[in-house]
């Protein structure tokens, strides 16, 4: 599996929230975090860290072990990567290949 590697500050208290996953749509307990992006410009980056159905405990002790201004390192599969862009310049349709 390839993997991105992210360096930054944590810039907020980290929250638990939940969401669906999985087949049955059952709420699971994730860790949400901000960071100031220690490479990429400067972009805050996002990062949802998902536990398993259950583990709020977890969830809820990793949130309180983090602290605002902590450095961390943060590796996640290419898999699992998305892309907001806030700001688009313009936006074009395009048209199909073989259409005039």
């Amino acid at each position: 599996m390839t993997t991105a590697t992210f360096h930054g500050t944590l810039v907020a208290r980290p929250e638990v929230r939940y969401l669906p996953a999985g087949k049955d749509g059952l709420p699971v307990p994730v860790l949400c975090l901000r960071l100031r992006n220690e490479g990429l410009g400067s972009n805050p980056i996002t990062v949802q860290q998902h536990f398993k159905a259950g583990a709020t405990r977890q969830c809820e002790a990793a949130a309180r072990r983090l602290k605002p201004g902590q450095q961390l390192t943060v590796e996640a599969p290419l898999t699992a990567l998305q892309l907001t862009v806030a700001g688009a310049a313009h936006i074009h349709t395009e048209k199909k290949k073989g259409n005039p």
